[in-house]
């Protein structure tokens, strides 16, 4: 027992002293291993039963025992198999299965609580380890490799171990002391795990947690979570302490974490983490290929890999070479310019540095091009060399084919196959299949069926594929059928070709990834300053084009040394009132946007159909939409707009531009930096829609449907290029279908006038002016398209209008269709209270002419040869020459004059009555050169006398109230005046009133109003209205009288001024008040149009298809002239003509829909089958040119349109009875009673009417003009003397209108404005044009037509010399159309080049709305927000409103450089209060922004669009600080400084681009380093093959002469098994 107990104690002993000599430095651990086995050996052999006890005892542990065992089996096999003693290898084998069994079993035979006491050796070891940990890593500044005799890494596993045999320990009880054991053990655990973290060994980091959940697991029932606390605590309370005092154990965590992400990315990464990662996987992918043999040593492989990575290191890392010298003395010149920025000398070395950075480039690029020409000359040698010996093996293999066996080989033949193997395995890795007679396959595959080169005695050769640029490939056959070599490797070309992927190639795309990062950032820095010219930096580097790659093409791309940008681009300067001294900096970080918009859905496509549905639902109260760059001009259109729903666009500091006012909710919701705006954005509507000078920044901004003026190519008449001549603006609205609904007054502006409310007509009226009934007229027709159907009614109550309307009220009341009288009974009314669509409208006359006696005559050359006749404008002739008989040329006559007729087929009839033969036009054309012709003098036929029988009528002109006409009539607006409340007094002889006087657009009329029978309103209304419309012209006058009052509307909505009702003389009566309401059109000179129209062009067109239109079958057509006339003449109510350019237009002259009936097979127009609505075509109207007054020559003569307006007027006196006019020289005299009489002497006489004309001016005097347009008044009067012959002596009366003044002009012009007309006649033709003074007293010329598009043509032309002759108001004899009506206008008041119909707001009760763009849309105009010249700040664009809402979008140009844009810009920074201030636009006083500010921030900064301010400390109220652009470039070293410090700025991966240059040189000596160590370790091995080689003769052993080559493969499989069954024990046994 004694003995038994001692025994006990000395191996206890020996075990518990392992750890602590493994760990310490007291000595080292194999002595102690190595008394611990003898003991137990002697311990075995010395107890009873001696050895046959032990191998009873280990019989139990049989597995453990052949697991040793194992070990040592392999190392025989590997001695045997490679015919060489692996001592080393054999020796670690025994000692593991000797000592470990000899331990074993001597513990059988001792006391096992005794052996328990040895764990606690294992418990000093770790507390040393702990201890030893601790103290050398406390102050360490960096990783420590190897502890003192020890290895780190080993160190901190051991230290694992014996923390994990410990933790096993902890149901052990070795004292009495149970709880303090078990917390020392728990402690001790602790302090493992803190040696663990000390040695900072990272895999034994990852395994703890591991270890401690096993513990948990294996002890969650001996001991509970209370217990556990404190070990816990304590490891966490010292594992914290350490990692927060070491800036080494956080950097060596973080590293960790870098490497393991960088592997991820990159798996081709060097480092520690990435390189055991990338050996784990190669060794896995070899164990796969290769499981039992190996790969064979591969040392030709590494020595090439090692010589080549040497050379590309030493290159790159050489100071005269290297990059890292260059970067050095770049940065240092930066710095020596920043202190003297205005130096030329400091430029220039700068410059000169710049330039050694990229000759630095250059030269490392040439340098390692040449490695890459050399490698890959060798690689193609290595491919020789190959090439012979395959061809050598296919002569072998050749050779062997005498023999069927590996026996009747040649030895020398053997030798010579084997030795040639041996040379092409130096070169290349390969798989050799051996055939039963010795010959050989050879593969460089990853099979043997792949990469053959050799197959019985044929050999392929390898070269490399010259069909692939920058990368090296080896093909098999490369002259043949090529195959892929790609997964070759081993050998030189193994070596050339790794290091060719490995080193080379990376090295020259680093090289030039790091120029091109260098440059860009240089570059960046360069352009972001100002150089020595005050210009932005223009680039320091470039790359020269063509050249490749880019490290060899780098260029320092200035030569001036001025041009390097040392000062900052912008400046900023403290207020001159200043209080503090607050100083501030300012710096640009912002970028430009790469995109015009940022939401790609949305394409530059402002069609409806290109749009994006944009929804807003649920809580929401918007969409984003996009945001717009700043600096592309763009509009974005809102379609199928829901009620409510509207556009928006705000800045990104809640400056709403565009839109309608947003609400609380919306604001609320709305400014949030998630949706693009600043933190804390400020709402502000101060700038919504407005535009110009009241806009935000001046921009031209506009919501709503907009036109502008456009500028087409213009070319002269000899085709040459002139200037460009504006085109008056055109807005035209999309087809409108219906006008149901109602729009409240003030809802809509046009062109900022508040348009007047809308109340929907739900009847069609039809309304007709001008017609004239006469009783001669046989009948009046009625023609109408309700709807499809074609209505005919004829009504001979033509007596008078009344009867007429009478007699077609009847007719057309079973029509659902009501006839009256209006408008003081002067004009038809034809009502459709269903509000049915009515097109193709006329009520005609029946106009009809005689000729009277014809007669076809007889003889040899009876009949006629043509009949001639003019109906309308339109000329006929139909030839004869067939006709035996009057009957027949009736019936030719109509047949043909129906055929040709233009305007209908059916309209024209011709009848015989008698001798007579009628002629009638329905369509109540005129008639006229109507004739038969005889085919010659000598036929006896006679034509007849022709007569016509109704002229006294006029058919009207119709006015039908589509939903579009109802749309342009509220548009334009009607011009009213209103005479309110005037008295009648007592009748005198004269009447009540003298006169009454309007003037529409500058045109005066005067009413005689001296009736006796005019005695009320009612009385007024009549005469005012026929006379009125006589003098104008037109119907669009109409008066009307209520109660007191009459009005005066003009249905052209023209101005209405200078409206007077004057009393008669003597009269008691009072002209009362007048009330003028003008038009809208007259207004804005924008006039609405209604157009129905189809295009279709004639390409498109299918002529072999039906087509029915409005109802009615339309044939007879086989081109498309022949489709024209078919559908004029059809009764659909339509007008067809093909237009320049060969489209076919058919119009709805009436302002009615188009229906385009369907067809089974489609339509000869080959368009959509439908309805086709009428539109609205919006036109600014330019009635106006202006005269300076300043160049006006009164004495000059003067022509417009045509029209002279020379002349010299005499009053002629009533008094007398007897005047005489003398003319000329010699003098020729006409005589006359009064000055109707001399009138009409003098244009009688044929000498004086040769060049002049006399008629009586508006005062009844006689006025004579000249012909020739070149005579002044003075020329006139001197032509003509007038004399009164009444007196003893005569009297010459005296001109009276010699003009003097520019009124006298105004008046001469406005005096020959309207024609001259009497009894329906047209006496004097007049200009149509009205003079007045303009608001700077200028002469202001206006067309008077409706639509303001006649020129106005200015006169006297060419004399009889051919010259110009002046004129008086000193202008260019030319016609002033409306584009050079317009030029002159723009160049006066450019702001009126554009049609703007946008929304108002109106009062509805308590509320104020608003029109939307639902309701536009309802109008026939698409809602656009308009951003046309750009804005200097992103636009953030949304929809807000309920529903769905289409948006698309067309702009223009590119983002602008943000940079360039703020420069310049004046910006202002101004303090308003001590935590809020504003940012302003200097130059439009806009403020941009209002905001919070926060004064306790250190240093606060002001970001406004990446501008950012920095502010020292916190200024005062009111400071100020203006930032604007710098163009002082030799003042200031910011930029240079930028530069400079650009050394120490992370650029790539966190790192500088001096340190990444340095990164890439460790990267190729690592790589390096790592190729020389395994060639070190691969020659040795490699020996050991070629040892065991040469003991194998090639005669008579072709076991062994197989097995040579693998014995050679297999050694690395066989070693590994060797080490691995080593290191089993010598983990815990080996000393470093």
């Amino acid at each position: 027992m004694l003995k038994q107990r001692i025994d006990s104690a000395l191996v206890a002993l020996l075990i518990a002293a392992l750890p602590i000599m493994l760990l310490t430095e007291i000595g080292r651990a194999s002595a102690g291993y190595f008394a611990l086995v003898i003991v137990c050996v002697t311990i075995c052999f010395s107890r009873p039963g001696g050895f046959t006890a032990t191998r009873a005892d280990l019989k139990h542990y049989r597995g453990l025992s052949l697991a040793l065992l194992f070990s040592v089996v392999a190392a025989l096999i590997a001695i045997a198999y490679i015919g060489r003693m692996l001592g080393g290898e054999l020796e670690r084998a025994l000692r593991s299965f000797i000592g470990t069994l000899a331990v074993l079993a001597a513990c059988f035979s001792l006391i096992p609580q005794w052996l328990r006491q040895a764990s606690w050796g294992m418990t000093a070891g770790v507390w040393a380890a702990a201890y030893y940990g601790v103290a050398w890593t406390w102050h360490a500044t960096k990783r420590v490799d190897y502890f003192p005799e020890f290895n780190a890494t080993t160190y901190g596993n051991l230290a694992l171990l014996l923390t994990v045999l410990s933790t096993l320990s902890l149901g052990w009880r070795l004292t009495r002391f149970r709880r303090t054991e078990i917390a020392f053990k728990l402690l001790t655990i602790a302090a493992g795990l803190i040696a663990l973290l000390a040695t900072q060994t990272r895999g034994g980091w990852l395994a703890m947690p591991f270890f401690i959940l096993i513990g948990v697991v294996l002890f969650r029932r001996d001991f509970s979570l209370r217990k556990m606390i404190l070990p816990a605590i304590v490891t966490l309370i010292a594992a914290g302490t350490i990692f927060a005092s070491s800036a080494v154990m956080r950097e060596r965590l973080q590293d960790g974490i870098h490497e393991v992400a960088e592997c991820s990315e990159n798996p081709n990464a060097i480092s520690s983490m990435c390189v055991r990662i990338q050996l784990w996987r190669a060794a896995w992918l070899m164990f796969k290929e290769n499981p039992v043999f190996g790969i064979g040593a591969n040392e030709d492989f590494r020595s090439v890999l090692v010589d080549y990575a040497k050379r590309v290191m030493d290159i790159m890392g050489d100071k005269s070479i290297g990059l890292s010298s260059a970067f050095d003395n770049f940065f240092a010149a930066a710095e020596s310019l920043s202190a003297d920025p205005a130096s030329t000398v400091q430029r220039t070395s700068f410059l000169q540095a710049s330039d050694g950075v990229a000759s630095r480039f250059s030269e490392l690029s040439s340098q390692l091009d040449l490695i890459s020409t050399e490698t890959r000359q060798g690689l193609a040698s290595a491919a020789d060399k190959v090439n012979t010996l395959t061809a050598q093996l296919a002569l072998i293999n050749q050779s062997m084919t005498k023999s069927p066996t590996l026996e009747g080989q040649p030895a020398e033949l053997l030798d010579r196959r084997d030795l040639t193997l041996r040379q092409l395995s130096e070169l290349v890795r390969t798989k050799v299949n051996f055939s039963t007679n010795g010959s050989v396959t050879v593969s460089l595959g990853t099979t043997m069926t792949e990469g053959l080169v050799v197959s019985g005695v044929k050999s392929r050769p390898i070269g490399v594929n010259s069909a692939v640029k920058d990368k090296v490939e080896l093909v098999l056959d490369p002259y043949g059928k090529t195959e892929s070599l790609a997964s070759i490797s081993g050998g030189q070309i193994g070596g050339y070709q790794g290091f060719i992927s490995q080193v080379l190639e990376p090295s020259q795309k680093n090289l030039s990834a790091l120029a091109k990062t260098f440059v860009t950032e240089a570059n960046h820095i360069q352009k972001n300053g100002i150089d020595g010219y005050g210009q932005v930096g223009q680039d320091l580097f470039a790359f020269a084009p063509g050249v490749t790659p880019e490290a060899a093409a780098i260029r320092v791309a200035l030569s001036d040394g001025m041009r390097v940008s040392t000062a900052a681009q912008f400046r900023v300067s403290e207020g001159t009132t200043n209080v503090t001294t607050t100083k501030a900096s300012v710096k640009y970080a912002g970028q430009t946007p790469a995109t015009a918009l940022s939401n790609s859905k949305l394409l530059n496509n402002p069609n409806k159909t290109a749009g994006v549905t944009f929804k807003v639902d649920g809580a929401a109260t918007f969409s984003p939409v996009t945001t717009l760059s700043a600096g592309v001009k763009a509009t974005f259109y809102l379609d199928e707009a829901e009620p409510g729903q509207q556009l928006q666009v705000l800045t990104r500091d809640g400056r709403q531009l565009l839109g309608q006012a947003l609400t609380e909710t919306e604001k609320y919701q709305l400014l949030k930096p998630s949706n693009g705006f600043v933190a804390n954005a400020n709402y502000s509507d101060a700038y919504l829609n407005k535009t110009g000078v009241d806009a935000y920044r001046d921009l031209n901004l506009f919501y709503g449907a907009k036109a502008t003026v456009q500028y087409p190519q213009n070319f002269d008449q000899n085709g040459v290029v002139g200037d460009k001549l504006p085109n008056s603006a055109v807005l035209e609205s999309g087809r409108i279908s219906s006008a149901d609904f109602e729009v409240a007054a003030g809802a809509f502006t046009l062109n900022n006038v508040s348009m007047a409310g809308f109340v929907p007509d739900s009847k069609t009226n039809i309304t007709i002016t001008d017609l004239k009934v006469s009783s001669s007229v046989p009948t009046f027709n009625f023609n109408a398209m309700l709807g499809d159907r074609r209505i005919h009614i004829e009504s001979t109550a033509t007596q008078s209008l009344a009867a007429l309307a009478a007699d077609l009220n009847t007719q057309l009341q079973p029509e659902g269709l009501l006839v009256s009288l209006v408008n003081n009974d002067q004009d038809l009314q034809i009502t459709d209270a269903r509000g049915r669509d009515i097109g193709g409208v006329s009520l005609t006359p029946t106009t009809q002419g005689t000729l009277a006696g014809v007669s076809f005559g007889s003889g040899v050359a009876p009949g006629f040869s043509a009949f001639t006749a003019k109906i309308g404008d339109q000329d006929f002739r139909v030839d004869l020459s067939t006709a035996t008989s009057v009957t027949d040329v009736v019936d030719l006559v109509q047949k043909s004059l129906r055929a040709d007729d233009k305007q209908s087929a059916s309209a024209v009839s011709v009848s015989l009555n008698g001798s007579n033969v009628q002629i009638s036009d329905a369509l109540g054309r005129s008639l006229g050169n109507v004739q038969l012709i005889p085919k010659d003098s000598t036929s006896t036929a006679f034509g007849g006398a022709y007569t016509d029988d109704a002229t006294l009528t006029a058919s009207g002109h119709v006015t039908v109230t589509s939903p579009a006409e109802q749309m342009a009539k509220w548009i334009n607006g009607v011009s009213t005046a209103e005479v309110i409340a005037p008295t009648f007094g007592s009748v005198s002889s004269s009447g009540n009133f003298k006169q009454f006087n309007i003037s529409l657009n500058g045109v005066s009329y005067v009413v005689k109003l001296d009736q006796t029978t005019i005695n009320n309103t009612k009385d007024i209304a009549v005469a005012l209205q026929s006379k009125l419309r006589e003098l104008d012209q037109s119907s669009d006058i109409t008066v009307s009288s209520e109660a007191d009052n009459f009005k005066v509307t003009d249905a052209a909505g023209r101005k209405i001024t200078d409206v007077q009702l004057i009393p008669q003389d003597g009269s008691d009566a009072t002209s009362g008040t007048v009330k003028i309401d003008n038009s809208i059109l007259s207004k804005t000179d924008v006039r609405a149009e209604v157009f129905s129209e189809i295009r279709v062009p004639a390409s498109q067109l299918q002529l072999s298809k039906n087509l029915i239109i409005n109802g009615q079958v339309i044939t007879g057509y086989k081109n498309v002239q022949d489709l024209v006339n078919a559908i004029n003449q059809s009764p659909a109510g339509l007008r067809a003509s093909v237009v320049y350019g060969g489209e076919l237009v058919i119009e709805n002259p009436q302002g009615g829909a188009i229906h385009i009936n369907a067809t089974a097979d489609g339509n000869a127009l080959n368009v959509t089958p439908g309805t086709y609505n009428a539109q609205i075509r919006m036109t600014q109207v330019v009635r106006d040119m202006r005269v300076p007054a300043s160049g006006v020559d009164y004495k000059k003569s003067l022509q417009i349109n045509g029209v002279n307006l020379s002349e010299s007027v005499y009053d002629i006196p009533n008094s007398s009875s007897s005047f005489q006019v003398d003319f000329g020289y010699p003098v020729q005299s006409v005589s006359g009673s009064n000055a109707q009489g001399l009138a009409d002497a003098i244009n009688g006489n044929p000498n004086i009417s040769a060049g002049y004309k006399a008629d009586l001016d508006s005062q009844g005097r006689l006025r004579i003009t000249a012909i020739d347009s070149s005579a002044s008044d003075a020329d006139i009067a001197d032509m003509f003397v007038v004399k009164d012959l009444s007196t003893a002596v005569p009297t010459t009366l005296t001109p009276q209108t010699s003009m003097h003044s520019i009124n006298d002009l105004i008046a001469r012009i406005n005096s020959r404005t309207l024609d001259d007309v009497q009894g329906g006649d047209v006496i004097n033709k007049g200009s149509g044009v009205v003079a007045t003074l303009d608001d700077n007293g200028d002469l202001k010329l206006s067309t008077t037509d409706p639509r303001g598009t006649h020129n106005i043509s200015i006169g006297p032309g060419k004399d009889a010399t051919g010259q110009y002759a002046q004129n008086a108001l000193g202008v260019e004899p030319l016609d002033y159309d409306v584009s050079s009506r317009l030029k002159s206008l723009l160049a006066a008041e450019p702001y009126k080049s554009d049609i703007r119909l946008t929304f108002g707001s109106y009062a509805d009760g308590n509320m104020q709305k608003s029109g939307d763009p639902a309701l536009l849309a309802k109008i026939g105009f698409r809602t656009g927000a308009y951003v046309e010249g750009g804005s200097p700040d992103d636009l953030l664009v949304f929809v807000t409103g309920k529903g769905s809402a289409n948006v698309s979008v067309g702009y223009s140009g590119q983002p602008d450089n943000m940079r360039d844009s703020l420069r310049s810009q004046s910006l202002q920074v101004k303090f308003t209060a001590a935590d809020r201030y504003t940012i302003l636009d200097a130059t439009t006083g806009t403020e941009l922004a209002d905001r919070h500010y926060d004064p306790t921030v250190l240093e606060p900064v002001i970001d406004f669009e990446g501008l950012q301010i920095k502010l020292s400390h916190a200024p005062s109220v009111g400071d100020s600080y203006t930032i604007d652009g710098n163009y002082d470039g030799l003042g200031n070293n910011v930029n240079i400084l930028d530069m400079a410090s650009l050394s120490k700025t992370p650029v790539n991966n966190g790192k500088t681009i001096s340190n990444t240059y340095i990164d890439q040189i460790n990267t190729v000596g690592n790589l390096a380093e790592q190729a020389n160590i395994t060639q070190q370790a691969l020659t040795v091995v490699n020996d050991q093959a070629i040892a065991s080689r040469d003991k194998v003769s090639g005669v008579n052993l072709d076991n062994e002469a197989a097995a040579l080559i693998r014995y050679q493969q297999a050694y690395q499989a066989c070693a590994k098994a060797l080490k691995i069954s080593g290191e089993l024990f010598d983990t815990i046994n080996q000393m470093n």
